[in-house]
């Protein structure tokens, strides 16, 4: 069955989300969240519609969303079986081209919300919308405890929370090169290439604090996977405000890397940047 021009999926539940084809648009829900009709135009033809059939080709444009409607930003989107990411924009949204037509599966994440998969049916020539609503993980807990606005954005919330990503331990017993906190507020950095400069083995290449700069091993003479709050993340200067920064670990070799951090060789990558942000 089709609605609008959209195949219709399969009643049922992805893992961690359900979906629904709601005015048109293929809706992706985090479990639990109540279906809630969204205003989204129906699968188009892209422009040089002939060009994009004849190359087998289509594109997503999608919109991640929280569970009460409001933009996610900088989340993780990561498709097809090489596993490409993409970044959702300010807003929430991200684009693909040029991606072959066929079912695709698709997987959403974000640091504390529970990440989505499912898998969408493209067409050659064809603009297919999304919307993808992720819900907050809930952390257990072993006691309740009330806190207010000061307790939650206090000094010492704002280090446990450091303290849980590992980071320490990690500057403690790698090889790798360690912007911690402390430096980072010393240098007030902008972008993230104001912390980049001088450091070790790495060459930017590029314009700083432009979407085009990406980073290059020296030693090893391939490019760096950027990580922002521990998920893949697109290349570019404008991955996060410098005010949002926490730190950064740098890895510049396969051998150096922290193993949750591990670049992709088949992608072409033999280092890691982690960014953390406050």
């Amino acid at each position: 069955m089709t609605i609008q021009g959209i195949s219709a999926p399969k009643p049922g539940r992805y893992r961690g989300a359900r979906v629904a084809l709601l005015a048109g648009c293929m809706c992706v829900l985090a479990a639990g969240t109540p279906v809630v009709a969204q205003e989204s135009r129906p699968e188009t033809a892209i422009p040089a519609t002939q060009q994009h059939a004849a190359r087998g080709t289509s594109s997503v444009r999608g919109h991640v969303r929280d569970s009460a409607g409001k933009p996610i930003p900088y989340a993780t989107v990561v498709w097809g079986e090489a596993r490409q990411v993409v970044s959702t924009t300010d807003s929430g949204t991200f684009e693909l081209h040029d991606i072959p037509a066929a079912t695709t599966r698709f997987t959403v994440r974000r640091l504390g919300y529970v990440p989505v998969d499912f898998d969408l049916e493209l067409r050659p020539g064809r603009l297919k919308p999304v919307v993808v609503n992720l819900i907050p993980v809930a952390a257990p807990l072993s006691e309740v405890s009330v806190a207010t606005h000061s307790d939650v954005d206090s000094d010492e919330y704002r280090a446990a929370r450091f303290a849980a990503t590992g980071f320490v331990a990690r500057m403690a017993r790698l090889p790798g090169y360690f912007i911690p906190p402390d430096e980072v507020e010393r240098r007030r950095p902008t972008y993230v290439s104001d912390l980049m400069y001088g450091v070790p083995g790495v060459t930017m290449v590029g314009r700083p604090h432009t979407a085009s700069l990406y980073y290059v091993s020296s030693s090893q003479r391939c490019r760096m996977q950027l990580y922002l709050d521990g998920h893949p993340a697109t290349d570019g200067d404008d991955l996060v405000p410098g005010s949002d920064i926490k730190a950064v670990e740098v890895y510049t070799s396969l051998t150096s890397a922290a193993e949750k951090f591990l670049p992709s060789p088949l992608k072409g990558y033999c280092g890691s940047i982690v960014v953390w942000t406050r």
